[in-house]
């Protein structure tokens, strides 16, 4: 309701203000004399006299015109601006006195400017009070019975040079009795349609070119996001086209009647189509999940209406149930457009200004119908099919604007994946370092066994000489000679013992392990508290360091880099004021946890922070950290466990090989 309520106060003033600028021209129109004659247009000039022309309702609709023409003293000058009486029940009787004064006789164009009526009749009644039908229609007259070939009701008028005639026009029609009443010249007639003609078909036309665009976009933008846009396009310019008669030229012109079933079908098109676009375009379904279903269920009501209005359309009740969805289409476009902006969808700047022009649009047309005679069909119609443009334009603007994203974002993607590509370069290097420092390890252990044998060999032949000339010594001193025998039986067995250590192991199918090596875990976490020691004092943060003596068998390297980015992060992003590196022991791994009593993570954003590029919105870095601390654990067979509430902290732990 705090959406819609801004909006629907917007609506009632512009409304307001529309029909506000059409009653003043009105109060302002001049009474017509309704005796005085019309002079009638030469060149390429013409003549709307609605001001001179006279008007009589008649109720029943039956009445013939002999009994029109006897109560010409009934007839009543026209005070609104244009001729417009609304829809009504009967018949609409218009009389206007023409003259020419010119020296020649002439022919000119009465010009209804109007696609269709329900019955129609134009007369000329002449000075000797001789009436002559000039033209005569019914809702079911086809094309070619038109006395003048045009999508617009023309009926032709020849006068002699100085000769005088009043026009007779009668017409009924349930749809609304707009009749502008022209007197043009045939110069005039085709000059100006042609022109209309122009402009409708350059409209159109540029109606088409972005069609065309959001088609080839749409593998880019997604195929959905594009269908929905081209479906509510083309049905705007199918509405403008009917409403501007092409439909009835150009597919069939020997049903007119098919216009208004026509028009209304369409309507519920319009605006369901447009419905749908917005709802995919603001992505309602994943951000408002509420507001999706209302709409959806506000889909499924223009669509029943759809149905019925191209089974049912003269029924009042499809009638007056499409024209109250009309204002309720404009304020959903409003709403989700500023939804759209709420919730910062890329492209709802054009997206509400497309929204406004057509809600604008919509009230204007509104306005035209509840105050007959105020402002002139034709302009609604011109605002109509402007905005069906500019509309489509500002939407097809909201799609570049969404593939330029996509496509910055597929360029961050790349730029990741050729950083993920070095990181994994940098890894082999590192493990080549490695292997290189066991082979070099291997070599000198195997040069230490070399010398130790060499030397227990050494010593061994001494040994012998000196056990010789001890016996030879005899027992002279039995106490000395067996204190020193106890002696050279020690040497001798020290030199035996390292001489059987000394023999090299059988390493013909060994190979190393990948980097990986024995040592204390409490390395890892003295090297962690010692690098960040300082960082954590400036941060004024207590970094806490729990060692245990345990042992690993693990690629140090890799460890360190795991600890050093888990207790970077806690640093940068926990926003806490503690962070503990502990050593736990237990069963066939060694765990090694870092813990934080900072603001922690709900588990989207810790399933957003796996991904390459993805940080937080806090954060000034590349959004690599943890990416890399899962691909790492991943790669060396480390199980990674992640502990975290929002406003309780985190907590992650590596469960480590234990060593040998």
């Amino acid at each position: 309701m705090t959406v819609l309520h801004p909006f629907a106060r917007l609506l009632c003033w512009l409304a307001l203000v529309f029909a506000l600028a059409g009653a003043l021209p009105a109060l302002a129109a001049p009474v017509g004399a309704g005796q005085s004659s019309v002079q009638l247009p030469h060149g390429d000039g013409f003549v709307q006299p609605f001001a001179r022309t006279r008007y009589f309702v008649d109720q029943t609709g039956t009445m013939a015109v002999e009994e029109v023409i006897a109560s010409r003293n009934a007839f009543r000058p026209i005070r609104s601006r244009w001729i417009d009486f609304g829809a009504r029940e009967g018949r609409v009787w218009l009389l206007v006195r023409v003259r020419n004064d010119h020296d020649n006789a002439g022919r000119w164009m009465i010009d209804l400017q109007r696609q269709w009526v329900d019955a129609l009749d134009v007369y000329r009644i002449g000075d000797d009070d001789a009436v002559r039908p000039l033209m005569k229609l019914t809702a079911q007259t086809p094309l070619s019975d038109r006395p003048v070939k045009s999508r617009y009701i023309a009926a032709q008028l020849d006068m002699e040079a100085g000769e005088n005639a009043e026009i007779l026009v009668g017409y009924a029609s349930r749809r609304g009795s707009w009749l502008p009443l022209t007197f043009a010249t045939p110069e005039r007639f085709r000059l100006a349609h042609l022109g209309e003609e122009r402009i409708n078909w350059t409209l159109n036309g540029a109606l088409a070119i972005l069609i065309a665009i959001a088609l080839a976009l749409g593998r880019i933008a997604g195929w959905r996001l594009a269908i929905a846009y081209c479906a509510y396009a083309l049905a705007g310019g199918l509405l403008v086209a009917n409403n501007e008669g092409y439909l009835f030229e150009f597919l069939w012109p020997g049903l007119p009647s098919l216009y208004d079933r026509a028009n209304l079908v369409l309507l519920c098109a319009l605006i369901g189509a447009g419905l749908w676009f917005s709802r995919v375009f603001a992505g309602l379904a994943e951000h408002y999940p509420r507001a999706d279903r209302a709409l959806t269920g506000f889909l499924a009501v223009v669509g029943l209406l759809l149905v019925l209005a191209a089974f049912l359309p003269d029924l009042t009740a499809v009638r007056l149930a499409i024209y109250a969805v009309i204002p309720l289409g404009a304020a959903g476009y409003l709403t989700i457009a500023a939804l759209a902006v709420k919730a910062r969808i890329l492209g709802a700047v054009p997206f509400v200004i497309g929204a406004v022009a057509l809600s604008l649009t919509l009230i204007f047309t509104a306005a035209v119908m509840l105050f007959p005679g105020r402002f002139a069909l034709t302009v609604a119609l011109d605002y109509i099919h402007a905005t069906v443009l500019i509309e489509g334009l500002a939407f097809l603007i909201a799609l570049v604007l969404r593939i330029l994203r996509i496509r910055e974002a597929l360029n961050r993607a790349l730029a990741a994946e050729l950083e993920s590509t070095q990181e994994k370069l940098r890894l082999s290097s590192d493990l080549a370092e490695s292997q290189r420092r066991y082979n070099e390890t291997r070599r000198l252990a195997e040069a230490r066994r070399a010398r130790l044998a060499s030397a227990s060999h050494d010593l061994q032949q001494p040994l012998i000489s000196l056990r010789r000339s001890l016996a030879e010594i005899g027992a002279q001193d039995s106490d000395e000679r067996e204190k020193a025998a106890a002696a050279l039986d020690y040497l001798e067995r020290l030199t035996n013992e390292g001489l059987a250590e000394s023999r090299p192991p059988d390493l013909s199918g060994e190979a190393p392990d990948e980097g990986k090596e024995n040592f204390p875990i409490a390395i890892i976490v003295a090297n962690c508290r010692a690098m960040f020691a300082r960082e954590a004092e400036e941060n004024g943060m207590d970094l806490r360091a729990l060692p245990i003596d345990d042992v690993i068998r693990a690629d140090p390297v890799i460890v360190m880099r795991i600890a050093s980015n888990l207790v970077s992060n806690a640093l940068k992003h926990s926003d806490g004021s503690e962070i503990v590196i502990a050593a736990h022991g237990g069963g066939e791994t060694v765990t090694l946890e870092v813990r934080d009593n900072g603001r922690g993570l709900t588990e989207q954003e810790l399933a957003d922070l796996q991904q390459a590029y993805r940080k937080g919105a806090d954060s000034d870095g590349q959004g690599l950290g943890l990416h890399l601390v899962h691909t790492l654990c991943a790669e060396q067979g480390i199980a990674l466990d992640v502990e975290s509430e929002p406003g309780g902290g985190t907590a992650f732990r590596l469960h480590i090989a234990r060593g040998d």
